[in-house]
């Protein structure tokens, strides 16, 4: 069991006169499971492997525990630095960085580009936004346009790896149970 990875579990033997390795008891795994905070152990709200955004506008950028987040950024490549002060300049120059990974992509309008852009930003974004955040569709003029495509390139943009993804039914209870469960 994972408790036995991150403790040592043992007994007292009479016969023996030493402790002996045991399994945790029910009744243990059963009030640490109830446990909502641990004393010395600090909450976790979520783990990240890229930079990401906190409430005060700075970026997580170290790995390690972020105790103003809560996050743990366990990184998973080389990012470039980004300035502590960009400019608008910087801001324009990285939209258009943005833009040109789905310029290719047929959106069926000039506003549904952005579509994708506020995703990536949305997730870049998280660990600083209180409460709900958007849930993005993703539509196209015709099947095997690239929708697929396009969400995955948010997802490894974003975490490093595809995004989860899940198909609109068109039915309206069903449409409401998958996003209840999801949620």
């Amino acid at each position: 069991s994972h408790l036995t990875e991150i403790a040592r579990w043992e007994s007292f033997d009479n016969r023996t006169q030493t402790w002996v390795p045991k399994e945790p008891s029910k009744n243990a795994v059963l009030a640490l499971a109830e446990l909502m905070e641990w004393p010395g152990v600090p909450p976790i709200a979520g783990i990240t492997e890229v930079p990401v955004m906190r409430t005060d506008g700075t970026v997580l950028d170290k790995p390690g525990y972020d105790p103003s987040t809560g996050y743990l950024y366990l990184s998973q490549g080389h990012f470039e630095p980004i300035a502590e002060f960009p400019t608008q300049v910087d801001a324009k120059a990285a939209l258009a960085d943005l833009e040109e990974v789905w310029q290719d992509f047929p959106f069926k309008s000039e506003a549904d580009r952005y579509i994708p852009i506020a995703a990536l930003l949305t997730l870049v974004a998280r660990p600083a936004i209180a409460g709900n955040v958007p849930l993005f569709g993703f539509d196209a003029p015709l099947k095997g346009t690239g929708k697929t495509l396009a969400i995955d390139s948010v997802g490894v943009i974003a975490t490093g790896r595809p995004s989860y993804k899940i198909n609109w039914t068109g039915n309206e209870d069903e449409q409401e149970k998958q996003l209840n469960s999801y949620a």
